[in-house]
């Protein structure tokens, strides 16, 4: 299709040594685009970088190359010459314009590896997608990169995330770009922190009918763990037939709480050095 499409401009020409790059440069750019498009088994906007360079060369000196063939006719040659500036400025305005240059987008990512530093210690697993959080362990193996997520649909890979979030005893997760399994399971066993993290704990709510006060749940991740009320204070009660004073480690598997005092809707079972340190689940507001 390539060649079909340049034929008829190079067919009554001998082609110049650069008339030869420009064939080239145009044989390039075309072959990776549609090879990309039509072979590549995973496509995202990166993938399109190499190509758009390239791309943008041929496209500007199109209206050159036809204003050099209207040689016959100076005012419409004139005319295209002269409209290439005024594009390019509409381009620049409305890049302008749909581009916040003064806006930090790197906030976001510096907060969310600061929250990182401040939560773990160096030796402690985070899960993350492709090693974004730094300076911590991966419990999982692969970055979780387009390939890899193909390879887990197909089943090539396992999807055992999971099983590692448990065995490592993971307490801190950025969810983004996980697999679904993952994220379901992440939001059964963690609460949202903010930026993007997500930290061992859960909602439980009272399990027996006109109860204000038991709770019935189970932890698949073993930690120590404080109980809070959405006011984000600690709760007080008895604890797997135990006395629980604010704090406690918690194997994986069954437990039952009774509180001290009537439940509103919910508590939150929630990481003890997490709350320790300044972090809340969204569920929770600071009194």
């Amino acid at each position: 299709m390539i060649l079909a499409g340049i034929y008829p401009f190079v067919r009554h020409h001998r082609l110049s040594a650069l008339g030869v790059q420009r064939l080239g440069l145009v044989l390039a750019t075309g072959s990776y685009f549609t090879a990309l498009k039509s072979f590549f088994p995973t496509l995202s906007r990166q993938d399109d970088l190499p190509v758009i360079p390239l791309a943008i060369l041929i496209v500007v000196s199109l209206p050159f190359l036809l204003a050099d063939r209207l040689s016959a006719r100076p005012k419409l040659q004139a005319l295209i010459r002269w409209s290439v500036p005024p594009v390019v400025a509409l381009e620049i305005f409305g890049i302008t314009v749909t581009t916040s240059f003064w806006k930090d987008d790197t906030a976001a990512q510096f907060a969310m590896v600061a929250d990182v530093l401040k939560a773990t210690e160096k030796h402690e697993f985070v899960m993350d997608a492709t090693g974004e959080t730094i300076f911590r362990p991966r419990p999982y193996y692969y970055a979780l990169e387009a390939f890899t997520k193909v390879r887990i649909e197909r089943g090539l890979l396992k999807d055992d995330i999971a099983r590692h979030l448990i065995d490592t005893q993971t307490a801190l997760v950025r969810s983004r770009d996980l697999t679904k399994k993952a994220k379901s399971f992440v939001r059964d066993n963690y609460l949202s922190i903010g930026n993007g993290l997500w930290m061992v704990g859960k909602k439980v709510k009272p399990t027996e009918p006109g109860s204000r006060t038991k709770i019935h749940f189970e932890t698949l991740i073993a930690a120590q763990y404080t109980i809070l009320s959405p006011a984000a204070e600690k709760v007080m009660g008895e604890l797997d037939g135990m006395p629980f004073t604010g704090e406690r480690i918690l194997e994986a598997g069954q437990h039952d709480f009774v509180a001290a005092a009537n439940i509103a809707d919910y508590l939150l079972l929630f990481s003890a050095r997490g709350f320790e340190r300044g972090f809340l689940p969204h569920e929770a507001t600071a009194p």
